[in-house]
């Protein structure tokens, strides 16, 4: 079989490549510098977008990937949206000519309610494909995974760089697509197996910053601090995106999300499970980490270490199967608050085994040892210093207990186990 790939360089081409190829696949890889590869199955040839009208599709193609875009239509002064759109109607046309399938990667914010000029282009290749025979369409959502390219390489680069991350209220809820899924939805395709012409390949749905957060912590090993900006402030950058021509890291797609954006449903192509942005499910992972981070503040005195976050996440997924606690808001926010259930821990057996877990941890690892059992470089002063530190802290617990029982209630819920 040979198929034939536009923008073959780009983030997700290069992964399909890598997946056609090594099932055997012969790939002719189309780039705008048409630069010939050294590796075996792949021949290159140029394609344009801004010269589709000179492009001659080969004779012994079964297939046709179309993943060549316009994504930054602002700023391409020669190319405009007709461009892309008559573009991908030729080649449409060229490639059903020749009895071969023509393979469409849309997106899925090519609805009516998103204004953008992406999402607009996109909505109507897919409109004109929907009725032509031996069509298929590809709808994803946030691509991840792989080596990071595109946006996906965007949001990792500025959550590294950013101190604090904006996020824009109403909290948009995005939908993920893993690039693994994406390669299998394709080979699907070409084998025949496909049950649908528009295939909406969605691997996750959660809200934005919970998928920063993870991305952040397990690529970049940091933990992200977000400001939330307000609705109407969100509300009105949102419409003055629609009317500008400045668009800085595509922040008009980015608002496009939190204002009339529709959620889909999944149209898997394989059975098999894929892996989402770590090992376990990712909202228990994200639970997981929140969890992390309180239990080992509680124990340890000062807000842990992301390796540490790691070490703890890694046991409760080995040792209890990845179940988190569901920690009450006010316990995530202040961890101090713990102390008020030790005296309920023979109720609540599961914090009392994360709570064995931490200080076990925290006691076998260096920073834990240099703070629990290293004393040799402690001075006088700062061990009467600590000393006065904690009989103070436990004066003010002993005063303020009735108050956080009578605000907060005595006993957390009894009846779900994993409740706290």
């Amino acid at each position: 079989m040979k198929v034939l790939i536009t923008g073959s360089t780009g983030y997700i081409g290069k992964s399909l490549i890598n997946a056609l190829t090594k099932d055997g696949v012969d790939v002719i890889a189309c780039s705008r510098s048409g630069e010939q590869s050294s590796q075996r199955r792949i021949t290159s040839l140029k394609y344009s977008l801004a010269d589709y009208q000179n492009f001659h599709l080969p004779k012994d193609v079964n297939a046709v990937v179309h993943l060549a875009a316009i994504t930054k239509l602002d700023k391409e002064a020669d190319l405009s949206a007709e461009t892309e759109i008559s573009a991908a109607k030729k080649l449409y046309e060229d490639t059903i000519s020749m009895g071969a399938k023509f393979i469409f990667f849309s997106s899925l914010s090519a609805q009516k309610t998103v204004q953008t000029k992406y999402a607009r282009v996109k909505l109507e290749i897919e409109n004109y494909l929907s009725s032509q025979p031996n069509a298929y369409v590809l709808r994803l959502g946030l691509v991840y995974g792989g080596e990071p390219q595109g946006f996906y390489q965007m949001l990792l680069g500025l959550s590294e760089k950013l101190p604090l991350v904006p996020i824009f209220k109403p909290i948009p809820k995005i939908q993920t697509s893993y690039i693994g899924q994406v390669c299998a939805s394709v080979k699907t395709i070409l084998d025949d197996n496909a049950t649908k012409h528009k295939l909406n390949i969605i691997t996750n749905t959660m809200a934005f910053d919970d998928f920063l957060s993870q991305t952040a912590f397990f690529k970049l090993n940091k933990s992200l601090v977000f400001f939330y900006i307000p609705k109407p402030i969100s509300y009105l950058l949102n419409e003055v995106m629609k009317h500008s021509s400045l668009k800085p890291f595509g922040l008009d797609r980015y608002l496009a999300l939190s204002f009339g954006y529709q959620l889909f449903e999944s149209d898997l192509c394989q059975d098999e499970p894929i892996p989402s942005i770590c090992r376990s499910c990712n909202v228990n992972r994200y639970l997981l980490i929140r969890e992390a981070k309180a239990v080992l503040s509680y124990v340890y005195g000062q807000l842990p270490s992301a390796s540490l976050i790691k070490r703890y996440v890694h046991v409760i997924e080995t040792l209890h199967d990845g179940v988190p606690l569901y920690l009450k808001e006010r316990l995530i926010f202040s961890p101090n608050l713990i102390k008020y259930y030790d005296n309920t821990l023979s109720r609540h057996p599961e914090l009392f085994d994360r709570i064995v877990a931490a200080s076990i941890l925290i006691e076998t690892t260096p920073e834990g040892f240099n703070e629990f059992v290293n004393c040799r470089n402690r001075t006088v002063g700062s061990s009467i210093r600590d000393i006065v530190i904690t009989l103070f802290k436990e004066v003010i617990a002993i005063v303020t207990a009735p108050f956080f029982k009578l605000l907060y209630g005595v006993h957390p819920t009894r009846d779900k186990k994993y409740d706290i």
